[in-house]
């Protein structure tokens, strides 16, 4: 879901989120209520509908946390940070 919604820019709504991953509206529901509970998602624009309630898009928080990549080879070891945007933490070195 995660990379669904990296896929789909800055932000997505529940529908877009669902149909780019294949995941239920169900089960798309309470991944991002989780995620927003704990901060790796936040609420975004509020669009309005055809009908019915509006749509709430979500984004990324890029300060919510971090991703470490590590490359072990024989003969070196690179490790590259990355915020939840994914945007480098760090310059490679």
């Amino acid at each position: 879901m995660f990379r669904g919604l990296h896929r789909l820019g800055e932000s997505g709504t529940r529908p877009e989120i669902g149909a780019l991953t294949g995941l239920s509206q169900a089960i798309v529901s309470l991944l991002v209520g989780e995620m927003v509970d704990g901060g790796v998602l936040v609420p975004s624009v509020t669009e309005a509908s055809a009908g019915g309630r509006p749509r709430q898009r979500v984004a990324v928080d890029p300060g919510a946390g971090l991703l470490v990549g590590i490359d072990v080879a024989e003969t070196y070891v690179h490790a590259r940070s990355f915020d939840l945007a994914l945007r480098p933490v760090f310059p490679a070195g």
